[in-house]
């Protein structure tokens, strides 16, 4: 893998990892967050994004590596598991 390509990847996890910070940070207690409709809504963006950015950093990783062409965000992971680069957990 290309040096700018590492960059590129660990420029998003700490994208990521600053998604989830916010979130442990935000996250209110079981009974606010059921009661506060914009509290739910906050967290539950932010987790949307949080994930948005994990999607990204594995196709860049399957891009950089030429592990081949995914069809879905699905098969993203599929490639990655074929690989051996992340394991099967079902």
């Amino acid at each position: 893998m290309e040096e700018k390509d590492r960059m590129r990847i660990f420029s998003k996890l700490d994208e990521m990892m600053g998604y989830v910070g916010e979130l442990q940070g935000m996250l209110p207690e079981r009974d606010e967050y059921l009661q506060d409709l914009i509290s739910r809504r906050a967290c539950e963006k932010t987790i949307e994004v949080a994930i948005e950015s994990l999607v990204d950093v594995s196709a860049m990783i399957v891009s950089a590596e030429k592990l081949g062409l995914p069809t879905s965000e699905e098969g993203i992971f599929d490639i990655l598991v074929l690989n051996k680069t992340i394991p099967k957990v079902w």
